[in-house]
């Protein structure tokens, strides 16, 4: 992966963005050959910039030459500068394009909830947030949701939202939730997540999670098609690509709900028993002809809540060995990890998907990958790294 590159200057060498920063830093740190790892590892994370990002020599450069020496003061200077040199300040972002090309990781997300507010399902407590658990997985996309009335005592997003978007803003695409965990909605933060819609750069899209009842008739989902249909409509007003992202679980495949899917852009597909992984064939093939025009993403449970514990590793690996088969033959466009509030409890199932992840991300998809060109059986568009 090549360096990001800040300028071409006049002898025509590349201008990694770091170099301005070790330029204008001679004078604030004294030389040293020591190299101060904890300064090395700040100097990353300050910058938000993945280690992977950086050449080891051009870190060392930096640090060497930073080290060991640099006080308070003297990092802050280096800070602004630093921010100086990448263009940040308080600029605000081009908008985020939706990614079609590129590498497998950007087809990765993670599903996520406020900190700790899985622990009536888990009787754990976990103190990531939806941002760690983006960094600690390694994905740039994210889907935001609401905790239910139930959860929300152990933690929930609380209005205004826009204070949480700060730190989605290192992410491309961002998706939120108006129907949330157990189906829950408020008008108000409806209104609020509209809101967002309009003015983030990284917004894709709204997520309606728990949205089936599981009945045939009656009231089949938390919004009724005519509602559904308005937001729609507020969408096309914003005046941006936006998605309608839905949760279908697996057990609802037989459920007539051809309506409703007719009124939404991306169907996220769940296995929630992990018994009923071996089924996953047969089930996306349900949803291609149930919803042939919608688009669709894999739903991978890294825990098993009936059970609260991890889920096998030998199901993580046929869940996610799956899902970048068929991402190869696009019959997914994405495939979601759920979710952070697990990540942090020790479940083997989530270091072996992390360390998955870091595998197969860099993989790159074949030149011209599309997903919207029809599915043909047997493709196979993804090239090695």
């Amino acid at each position: 992966m090549g360096r990001p590159v800040l300028a071409i200057r006049a002898d025509g060498a590349r201008v990694s963005w770091l170099e301005p920063v070790l330029t204008v830093t001679k004078g604030i740190a004294p030389r040293s050959g020591a190299v101060n790892l904890n300064f090395r590892q700040n100097l990353i994370a300050w910058f938000c910039v993945p280690e992977a990002y950086l050449g080891r020599n051009l870190v060392m450069k930096a640090t060497t030459m930073l080290a060991p020496r640099l006080n308070r003061r003297g990092f802050l200077q280096v800070g602004a500068i630093g921010t100086a040199a990448l263009g940040l300040g308080h600029q605000p972002l081009a908008e985020v394009p939706r990614s079609d090309r590129g590498v497998v990781r950007d087809r990765f997300w993670v599903f996520t909830c406020a900190a700790n507010s899985d622990f009536p399902h888990l009787g754990r407590r976990s103190v990531m947030t939806p941002a760690e658990g983006a960094f600690y997985l390694g994905v740039p996309n994210i889907i935001m949701v609401q905790s239910s009335e139930s959860e929300a005592r152990y933690g929930r997003f609380e209005l205004p939202f826009a204070q949480y978007t700060i730190a989605l803003r290192p992410l491309r695409r961002v998706v939120w939730s108006v129907v949330g965990s157990g189906g829950f909605q408020s008008p108000t933060e409806t209104k609020e997540v509209l809101e967002l819609a309009r003015t983030g750069s990284n917004f894709a899209g709204i997520m309606l999670d728990d949205f089936f009842t599981g009945q045939n008739e009656g009231k089949r989902a938390q919004l009724t098609l005519d509602e559904l249909a308005g937001i729609r409509r507020q969408f096309k007003e914003i005046g941006k690509h936006l998605d309608i992202f839905v949760t279908l679980y697996a057990r609802h495949l037989d459920l007539p709900l051809r309506d409703y899917l007719d009124l939404v852009d991306v169907i996220t597909l769940w296995t929630s028993d992990p018994a009923d992984l071996v089924r996953l064939e047969a089930n996306l093939t349900k949803v291609e002809t149930l919803a042939p025009k919608a688009r669709k993403m894999q739903g991978c449970y890294l825990v098993d809540y009936g059970q609260k514990q991890g889920t096998p590793v030998p199901l993580m690996q046929l869940q996610c060995e799956t899902g970048l088969r068929w991402l190869r033959q696009r019959r997914i466009e994405g495939m979601i990890f759920l979710g952070n509030t697990t990540m942090d409890l020790g479940f083997a199932s989530v270091e072996w998907t992390r360390q998955w992840i870091q595998k197969v991300g860099n993989t790159k998809l074949a030149q011209g990958f599309d997903m919207n060109r029809p599915h043909q059986a047997g493709a196979d568009d993804a090239s090695p790294k």
